[in-house]
């Protein structure tokens, strides 16, 4: 038997059924491939941005955690001037007693002088015998209250204290002043 051929002498050719399945399994594994890469690529894609996002977070909460580290210096600072602002009131109102305390004496020393130039001034008007100026600077005296800063005792016990010397002298201007002129 002769076979006839058919067209240009190339036979129709019909594939066994192994290739025809291999043939239908190659655009299939070629397709899950792509779905696999496409996958992989998305996961990726996810991953760098979240890997991004994260990093984002993180340079908040760093520059959050910097802040709140100045906050906490300058907190820090702001409670050691606080201390340093109490230490110096405390300086401050000790050296004011201080101060009043000093001027207080200086002002009763003041006193003590002017009350000792007082009584070497009625000395000499009385060892004058000016009997009438001495009552007037014993009154004079007496409104003023110089003469209590005088000392009432005397750093010597054969010396008459400043004060009993007023009192003397007071006491011999009166008796002067009593007696009938001559």
């Amino acid at each position: 038997m002769k076979f006839k051929k058919r067209g240009d002498g190339a036979q129709d050719a019909v594939p066994a059924p192994e290739e025809a399945a291999s043939g239908r399994q190659k655009p299939v594994f070629i397709y899950i491939i792509i779905l696999f890469t496409v996958a992989f690529a998305l996961i990726l894609v996810s991953f760098v941005m979240h890997q991004r996002s994260n990093q984002q977070v993180l340079g908040e909460l760093h520059n959050n955690v910097n802040a709140i580290e100045e906050l906490q210096d300058a907190l820090d600072e702001n409670l050691q001037l606080q201390k340093a602002i109490e230490r110096a009131q405390k300086e401050l109102s000790s050296t004011e007693e201080q101060l009043e305390s000093e001027q207080a004496q200086r002002k009763s020393k003041e006193d003590e002088s002017s009350a000792l130039l007082g009584l070497y001034c009625l000395q000499q008007q009385y060892s004058a015998g000016d009997y009438a100026q001495c009552q007037a600077s014993i009154d004079q005296y007496e409104k003023s209250g110089v003469m209590d800063a005088l000392p009432k005792e005397s750093g010597n016990a054969d010396v008459v204290s400043p004060f009993q010397r007023y009192q003397q002298l007071k006491e011999g201007v009166a008796q002067k002043m009593a007696e009938p002129a001559e």
